[in-house]
């Protein structure tokens, strides 16, 4: 199998992993539920924690950010909701997912390739066939960084200027699915990342 067939595949199972106590705050807040999403995001997190203690897995620190921020958010949700508008509070969250994926790229192996590695297994750390794929991830890493960072500035400008609402709203919806899109087309992203780099 190729390296671009196994970035490809589709990294499920660690999504759950990673992002399955975030979703959780996520779904309950959509859902309006914010009182038993923190309760089901530690209830998650704990049996996460219980089965990689017994198989000996260790606790790398991406699934200590993510995780850690998922009890963050479910709290934040619960102290500052109600203290602050809907726009403020998404403002607020978005920051917090920017600071955390730039932070994941600075990482010994930053917080993409952490997720490549659990789909890929081993197979991922072979670099002969892809150069410079460290920096690739590091680079998309920081992208999402900069994705929310944009992400909370806009949710600003929706708050102080109340007939950006609508038009911006719609914006964060559509960018969001086109970044989650992208992301099932590493291979693709990977080669565009490696010509840029060669014209220079």
């Amino acid at each position: 199998m190729s390296f671009s067939s196994r970035l490809s595949r589709l990294p499920l199972r660690a999504i759950v992993q990673e992002f399955g106590g975030l979703a959780l705050v996520w779904v309950g807040e959509m859902a309006g539920l914010e009182a038993y999403a923190l309760p089901a995001s530690l209830a998650f997190v704990g049996v996460s924690a219980l089965r990689r203690y017994r198989r000996g897995a260790g606790f790398p620190p991406p699934w200590v950010a993510l995780n850690g921020g998922a009890i963050g958010f479910g709290l934040a949700s619960i102290l500052l909701r109600d203290r602050m508008s809907p726009d403020y509070f998404a403002a607020f969250c978005a920051a917090m997912m920017a600071g955390l994926f730039l932070w994941g790229s600075f990482w010994r192996i930053s917080l993409i390739e952490h997720l490549a590695r659990q789909r890929g297994g081993d197979a991922m750390q072979d670099r002969t066939e892809a150069p410079g794929i460290d920096r690739f991830f590091r680079f998309y890493t920081r992208i999402w960084g900069a994705f929310f960072a944009v992400r909370a500035l806009v949710f600003i400008d929706m708050a102080r200027m109340p007939a950006h609402h609508g038009p911006e709203a719609f914006v964060l919806r559509l960018s969001l699915v086109f970044m989650i899109a992208a992301s099932f087309f590493g291979p693709s992203l990977y080669r565009l990342h490696r010509a840029c780099q060669s014209t220079r």
